[in-house]
């Protein structure tokens, strides 16, 4: 009886309310008409009723979807209904979310409404979405014919914009109009600051007008009044207007910076063309170019031209400098297998010193460029690269240029490898490697650099290499790599020397012989290395045992003596007192020669590794042994390094190199030490002459001709535990509100020592750098980097940035407090792109010549 009168009650709502569709969602079991008891629980569910065969009275042509988290009242007289609780309204994309929702079914109106709780606060207001937009309010009303609305005390969120209103009204075509709107970038529910306008009117997805308008902070209204505003509400690119920086520099008057224009070209292209203008005569232009396409190609060119004059043109100090810049960046695939790149950042000598405002471009001294193109072969295991590369420095203006280099390398490979073997012989480990590189090199000047002759300064070179290698175990733990290189020189110029006898004045004269030239080394080489480990057991109940690791290496290398006359490197002359003196002929080439003297060395090596094995704190049964314990390197690295040259005529032993790296306190402490110890005694004039071991002559090993040590140290708050919730008597509350010794923080720290006493000077050099930073807040924090110069015992470019985060605004403060480089530069500004030039900046740079105002 309860299901079929609750069947029957459905369709008399389907045809009061004449729609096609109807669903209805009741979460409650109270319903607001006679038939209400009735329904049975099970059919409290929403159903979906289809009543082909009736036509719709109304205007509505779409599936209706409704539910309450209370009740739903149903009005049979005059086709209302009331939604109560958590109610929401689903028609045609649109949905409406409130706590209260009226619907008058004949007048296709529905109006929703909040609902106030104890203090008076409006709360669970309407929330209506459509394609995407939110709107929120107090009240609203909606018509599902005409597709008009009207929303009271709204807030809408238009791609990242607030936009807030008494009263909206939307259109059919989905704009609104707003009176007495507020449009803001912040979120907060009181937003902190707003563009205040009388009438406002949204075109979404386009863009936002208003009529006269002022700014308001912390709701106080700031005497700025504009007559109308315009605002994209795009989230594609748009072009538009760059606002400038304004300020004066001492030297070169009152400036405007930063200003130009956006352009957004296509969807692949951005332009951005922008400037510096002083009342002095100065101003830069400079051009921007960013471009991207998937799959293809992206990068960045920009170019800047400055012309910078200080004082007036009739002072005595006037200056005048024509500076430029460019910065190219590109990688772009040609197609699978090649690829072309570059990076390129060239400039006039001054031009960071006069323009830019970043002070590491400023104290950087060293440019540098790259042009490549990189192809590989898919038939051939080998890879071609060609590139174009520059190195620039400011303050000497050398440039060093090399163009082209070329490098064609063949992957190594295994020419007596059989093809499916199980097993590989001794000989099909032989591998064989080849590499071509060719280089042009030119050194001048920056103001030589487009002159004709400068380009007989050029140095080029090619050199070929092929090497063949293998190795193969001895007696199961020694491995041998036998293997052999042979190089071959190839010049287009050699040097010819002559000694020249002119009278009482003799001259030794160098020429450039032109002509093709070429010449050949090699050397032969025999390495064997094994690991050998110590385990040491400890009675500890923690520390289980200690694992020291060797690793000792023996060389044995190869070089027949190419000074002699039947290589056709070396030539020689006589001087002035019959000395003959032999010079190589390829002596300044690009890409080296041929070494003279034999050379029949044996290298010895040691490395040590020390690691610790102790037992967890915590050790759970039910793991093994290896799982409960835990490895620490105690010693990261101690190597030591000689060499003896038994076809030395005297000093054949080298001196002894060793290295020690370890890490302290899971890696808070890094220690770096290098040394070199020679073998050899000083003589009486305190230099090394006669081949004299120290041990015969003062009974000491060795002694310290140059050394390094670098210490770094990082250090950090440790991470606040919670405490657990202690009675506190008054006075301890209020102290605890103004101190925290937990803030979060950071140091580095680094120290490098320098020591070299070749003979008997001694020189020492030591610095120490330091940056970290402090959070004092979550909104506040402060970070800073700076240094000390031991031998000028003054500091060096000391920064110092303070932030703070104002919710949707962003304040920063950045101080070089003394040196050179004295400045700040000061911002107040709105987070959001969309109000990007609403800010404050005040900045007194270095290049303003601080005149202490």
């Amino acid at each position: 009886m309860q299901r079929s009168l609750g069947f029957l009650f459905r369709i008399v709502i389907g045809l009061v309310l004449g729609s096609s569709y109807c669903l209805a969602q009741i979460k409650s079991d109270s319903i607001a008409v006679s038939t209400a008891d009735s329904v049975s629980k099970r059919d409290s569910t929403a159903k979906i009723m289809r009543l082909d065969s009736l036509k719709s009275a109304s205007d509505i042509k779409d599936q209706v979807k409704y539910a309450a988290q209370d009740s739903i009242v149903l009005d049979l007289n005059t086709k209302k209904m009331w939604l109560y609780s958590e109610s929401s309204l689903d028609y045609d994309g649109m949905r409406l979310k409130s706590e209260f929702i009226d619907v008058d079914w004949p007048n296709n109106m529905v109006e929703a409404r909040g609902a106030e709780d104890s203090t008076g606060k409006w709360v669970k207001t309407p929330i209506f979405v459509e394609k995407g937009q939110e709107y929120r309010a107090e009240r609203m009303r909606y018509n599902f014919s005409s597709r008009k609305g009207i929303i009271y005390k709204a807030k809408t969120n238009q791609g990242g914009d607030y936009i807030l209103g008494q009263t909206i009204r939307r259109n059919p075509d989905n704009t609104y109009y707003i009176a007495s709107g507020e449009f803001t970038t912040c979120d907060a529910e009181h937003p902190h600051f707003s563009i205040h306008a009388s009438k406002l009117k949204v075109i979404p997805g386009d863009k936002i007008i208003c009529g006269p308008l002022y700014l308001r902070v912390a709701d106080v209204p700031l005497p700025l009044v504009l007559p109308f505003g315009f605002f994209p509400n795009q989230q594609r690119r748009k072009s538009g207007i760059v606002i400038p920086a304004y300020g004066e520099a001492a030297d070169r008057g009152f400036f405007l910076r930063g200003g130009g224009f956006f352009w957004a070209a296509s969807p692949y292209l951005n332009a951005t063309f922008e400037g510096d203008i002083f009342t002095k005569g100065g101003y830069r232009i400079g051009t921007k170019l960013d471009y991207k396409k998937r799959y293809v190609t992206d990068g960045n060119l920009n170019f800047n031209y400055a012309i910078t004059r200080f004082n007036e043109p009739t002072d005595p100090n006037f200056q005048e400098v024509r500076n430029i810049n460019i910065v190219w960046n590109h990688n772009q695939i040609l197609s699978p297998t090649a690829q072309f790149r570059a990076n390129v950042n060239a400039a006039s000598p001054s031009y960071f010193r006069n323009n830019s405002f970043n002070i590491a471009q400023v104290v950087n001294t060293q440019l540098a460029s790259s042009i490549s193109y990189q192809k590989s072969f898919r038939r051939a295991p080998a890879l071609l690269s060609v590139s174009m590369n520059s190195n620039q420095n400011l303050a000497t203006r050398n440039i060093e240029l090399s163009l082209p280099s070329a490098n064609l390398s063949v992957n190594r490979f295994n020419p007596f490898k059989k093809k499916n073997a199980s097993q590989n012989a001794w000989y099909e480990q032989i591998s064989v490697g080849y590499n071509v590189a060719l280089k042009n090199v030119l050194n001048t000047y920056d103001s030589l650099l487009l002159k004709p002759e400068t380009r007989n300064n050029m140095r080029n070179g090619m050199l070929h290499t092929a090497s063949i290698n293998t190795n193969f175990k001895l007696l199961r733990y020694v491995t041998l790599s036998p293997s052999a290189t042979f190089n071959e020189y190839w010049y287009l110029q050699t040097t010819n020397k002559t000694w020249v006898n002119a009278g009482t004045i003799d001259s030794l004269k160098t020429d450039k012989t032109n002509g093709f030239a070429a010449t050949r080394d090699f050397s032969l080489n025999m390495a064997a290395n094994t690991n050998v480990y110590g385990v040491f057991q400890t009675q500890s109940k923690r520390k289980r045992a200690f694992r020291h690791t060797l690793n000792p290496s023996v060389s044995y290398t190869y070089r027949p003596d190419f000074g002699k006359s039947q290589w056709g490197v070396f030539k020689s002359y006589r001087d002035s007192t019959g000395t003959e003196i032999h010079y190589s002929r390829f002596e300044n080439g690009i890409i080296g020669s041929p070494a003279g003297g034999e050379s029949q060395a044996i290298n010895f090596g040691l490395r040590n590794m020390l690691e610790m094995k102790s037992l967890n704190k915590k050790t759970d049964p039910n793991k093994s042994a290896k799982d409960n314990s835990t490895y620490t390197t105690l010693l990261d690295n101690l190597s030591l390094s000689t060499r003896y040259n038994f076809a030395a005529d005297s000093f054949r032993i080298d001196p002894l190199r060793a290295n020690a790296r370890t890490s302290l306190l899971k890696g808070l402490f890094v220690f770096n030490l290098d040394g070199s110890f020679n073998w050899y005694a000083l003589n009486e004039a305190k230099t090394r002459v006669t081949p004299v071991f120290l041990y015969t002559q003062n009974k000491q090993l060795a002694r310290l001709t140059s050394a390094s040590a670098a210490i770094s140290c990082n250090l950090k708050s440790p991470k606040k535990k919670e405490q657990p919730e202690k009675k506190q008597h008054h006075y301890q509350s209020i102290f605890d509100q103004y101190q925290d010794f937990s803030i979060p923080w950071t140091l580095n720290l680094s120290y490098t020592l320098n020591y070299d006493r070749p003979l008997q000077t001694v020189t020492l050099r030591h610095a120490l750098t330091f940056s970290g930073n402090i959070t004092l807040t979550p909104k506040w924090g402060i970070s800073y980097s700076s240094g000390l110069d031991f031998k000028s015992k003054k500091l060096t470019v000391t920064s110092i940035n303070i932030t703070r985060d104002l919710h949707c605004w962003q304040m920063t403060l950045n101080i070089i407090p003394f040196g050179t480089f004295r400045s700040y530069f000061f911002t107040l500004n709105v987070k959001s792109s969309t109000l990007a030039d609403l800010k404050i900046n005040k900045q007194r740079n270095f290049q303003d010549r601080f005149s202490g105002n």
